[in-house]
């Protein structure tokens, strides 16, 4: 609030009282001094539809002003995609603060739509928003991708949602086998997976989901809405002689992913392109408080007609294939760096999906305790979630990720959880998992020793000290085993040193 005071330098604020804690009345935050000169702060004016912060979690919130012009555009979009009559039922669950909000509210009243508030116990209840769906008649939904899996148990249960028309999920990375068995269940519905940052008008690129659609791989983005440019861009990283030299080697997941195969610094060895995507046009908004640095988020260039428009770098890395569909690979904020090797979050919870039972994974890296730089001191963290009934056995998990993946992205732990925790705008919840996550025992428990490794007791405790972690853990849902270097990983430095103190 005072972030968003001090952005809007208003003269006065007006509020209801609210009572204090001692039955007084308390008056209203005072006003912080208006800034000294108006040109800190982008004056406001009829073309612009609202003012959005950003949540924070790439740093510090900031104010997004976004036009009416990108929100007409995005609702003519949406009605080229799937035009629903007049009359029809549209849900709304999303935050006011959250840019979703928009697309529920303005979607349904800018067609002749009523629109039917999701009841508090529903709201973050995805079975019961599921329910709640189908007893509403809606037609019109965002789905929010944590709420998917209970909408295709549902289904799978006899849930009656053939009033569905039209569906946008989005947020987070969805397994295309998820939504294409939604599809089969409902061919009526046109599914579209949705993607744009909260500094564009909502969404800037879709992808309709086809009935075909199978496997764990991550559903593509699509491609750009009208009037809507998408580029992707080599990054920083990509750029850097030295960071090309450790890619080529420390890059973790498929070689397609890893290799650039056709030669043009960013590809992939199936001939597409990956990158950071830039947005161009009218759907890109502009920041509230003029920026700084060097290298400005919003910036002007000539566009593919010839003429200057605006484009964001969104910090997302993605993947263009050979038709022009763009899949999202992660940020480049989240690129991890364990073990002093380069991490791909994405192409490891990628593996993670594909072992059998599992349909949700996650991957953080727990960094090291202030102050503390030893072997296994930054940890690499896994955290999936179970198909209804399916029973995930962690040795199991492990042994088949050794196989997928270089030994140093291999996490140190998996952790099996019901659900993941998630922010108000539906986001997963990165730092609350981190923080409910305990760390690993600093020794192995005698049950979980392989009794047939017929390991010398102190070369055990010698590996364990320099690896960092007993390796697995399944919380309350699992056991766990710890059987070898790729099970628990390690540093270079570290297994070196193992190496000597072994044969001293």
């Amino acid at each position: 609030m005072e972030r968003i005071l001090a952005d809007a330098a208003p003269a006065a604020v007006f509020d209801s009282p609210s009572p204090r804690t001692d039955g007084s009345a308390a008056g209203a935050p005072a006003p912080p001094p208006r800034p000294g000169r108006w040109g800190d702060a982008t004056r406001v004016t009829a073309e612009d539809a609202y003012v959005i912060y950003t949540s924070g979690s790439t740093g510090t919130p900031k104010g997004i002003v976004v036009q009416h012009r990108g929100i007409a555009n995005m609702l003519d979009e949406c009605v080229a995609r799937r035009a629903i009559p007049p009359g029809a039922r549209y849900s709304t669950c999303a935050s006011p603060g959250f840019d979703a909000a928009v697309l529920e509210t303005w979607t349904a009243l800018a067609t002749g739509g009523e629109l039917v508030v999701t009841p508090d116990d529903r709201r973050w209840h995805p079975a019961g928003f599921a329910r709640w769906l189908a007893d509403e008649r809606i037609a019109h939904s965002y789905i929010p991708a944590a709420f998917l899996p209970a909408i295709a148990e549902g289904l799978r249960d006899g849930l009656d949602l053939r009033s569905m028309q039209r569906a946008i999920v989005a947020v987070e990375p969805i397994p295309r086998g998820l939504l294409g068995e939604i599809k089969r269940a409902l061919p009526g519905l046109t599914l579209i997976n949705g993607y744009g940052p909260t500094e564009a008008a909502v969404c800037v690129s879709m992808y309709e989901v086809g009935e075909d659609e199978t496997g764990p791989e991550r559903t593509p983005i699509g491609t750009a809405i009208r009037n809507t440019e998408l580029l992707v861009e080599p990054t920083e990283t990509e750029t850097d002689p030295e960071a090309e030299a450790d890619a080529d080697e420390a890059t973790a997941g498929d070689a397609g992913t890893a290799a650039d195969a056709d030669g043009d610094g960013n590809g992939d060895g199936d001939g597409g392109v990956r990158g950071e995507l830039h947005i161009g046009g009218v759907q890109v908004g502009r920041t509230l408080r003029p920026e700084r640095g060097d290298r400005p988020a919003f910036y002007t260039r000539t566009g593919s007609d010839g003429t200057p428009r605006p484009y964001y770098r969104t910090g997302d890395i993605v993947r263009r294939d050979r038709e022009g569909v763009l899949t999202f690979l992660g940020r480049v904020d989240h690129m991890l760096k364990v073990r002093g090797y380069r991490v791909e979050a994405g192409d490891v919870e990628h593996a993670l999906i594909e072992q059998p039972g599992v349909t949700q994974a996650l991957v953080l890296k727990r960094p090291a305790p202030d102050g503390v730089y030893a072997p296994g001191a930054e940890q690499l963290i896994a955290y999936v979630i179970p198909a209804p009934g399916a029973r995930i056995v962690l040795g199991d998990v492990h042994e088949r990720l050794r196989e997928r993946l270089p030994w140093y992205a291999v996490p140190h732990q998996v952790v099996v959880r019901d659900s993941f925790p998630l922010t108000a705008h539906g986001k997963t919840d990165r730092n609350a998992l981190l923080a409910q996550t305990p760390a690993p025992a600093a020794d192995v428990p005698p049950s979980e020793r392989p009794d047939d490794a017929h390991i010398e007791p102190g070369l055990l405790d010698l590996w364990q000290e320099v690896l960092g972690g007993t390796g697995v853990s399944g919380g309350a849902s699992g056991t766990g085993r710890t059987d070898g270097t790729g099970g628990t990983g390690g540093t270079e430095a570290g297994a070196a040193g193992e190496a000597e103190g072994a044969r001293a």
